[in-house]
C-alpha cells in the first residue's frame, strides 16, 4: 500500500502517433485506461481507503490535428537567427533556442547570453518582429509571452489577445 504510485500507460500516445488520434487502436487503449482506473477506484473502495485517495490523471497533450507545421529551428535560422536546437544542444545559437515539446508545442527561449530570465517588456524590442512574423505562420495558433513570474499574455492571429495572471501562489511544503 504505497503512500504514492505513478503509472505510464503509453498505449494511447503510441496508438495515436501511429494510427491517428481516432483510430479503433485508441479507443481500445482509452478502454484499457478507463477499466484500469476503474479497478483502481473499486480496489480503493472495497478496501476502505478510497475517501482518502487521490487518483489524478494527466496527459502531456490532447492529440488535436496538425494541419500545418514548421521545423521552428530551421525557420528561424532562415530568418537569420543564430539557434540551438535538441540534440545540438551545446553548438552555436546565442539569439535563441527551440524546444520542441511534442508534435504541436515548442518552447523558443531568447537572448541565452543573459545572466538573468529576461521577460517579454524587455525582449520586445528585439523580438517584436518575430512574434508578428510567427502568428503570421498556419502551423501557429497560440503564442504565450512570459510578462513577469506572474503574469502571461497569449496571443492568437484570429482569437485575439489575453493576460493570464496568477495569483495566490504556494510554495510547495507550505500552507
Amino acid at each position: 500500500r504505497p503512500r504514492v504510485a505513478f503509472a505510464a500507460f503509453p498505449g494511447i500516445d503510441k496508438a495515436s502517433h501511429s494510427t491517428g488520434h481516432d483510430s479503433p487502436a485508441v479507443h481500445e487503449a482509452m478502454r484499457i485506461l478507463d477499466a484500469t482506473v476503474a479497478e483502481i477506484r473499486w480496489d480503493a473502495a472495497r478496501g476502505g481507503r478510497w475517501d482518502s485517495t487521490h487518483l489524478w490523471i494527466v496527459s502531456d497533450h490532447g492529440h488535436s490535428p496538425v494541419t500545418a507545421h514548421d521545423d521552428l529551428a530551421s525557420l528561424l535560422r532562415s530568418w537569420g537567427h543564430d539557434i540551438v536546437t535538441h540534440p545540438w544542444t551545446f553548438a552555436g545559437g546565442r539569439d535563441a533556442a527551440v524546444m520542441v515539446s511534442g508534435n504541436a508545442m515548442a518552447h523558443i527561449y531568447l537572448e541565452l547570453d543573459r545572466p538573468e530570465r529576461p521577460w517579454w517588456p524587455s525582449l520586445a524590442p528585439r523580438w517584436s518582429e518575430l512574434v508578428t512574423s510567427l502568428l503570421d505562420r498556419p502551423s501557429v495558433d497560440l503564442l504565450i509571452l512570459p510578462l513577469s513570474p506572474e503574469e502571461c499574455e497569449v496571443r492568437s492571429r484570429s482569437r485575439g489577445t489575453a493576460t493570464i495572471e496568477c495569483s495566490g501562489l504556494r510554495k510547495a511544503g507550505r500552507s
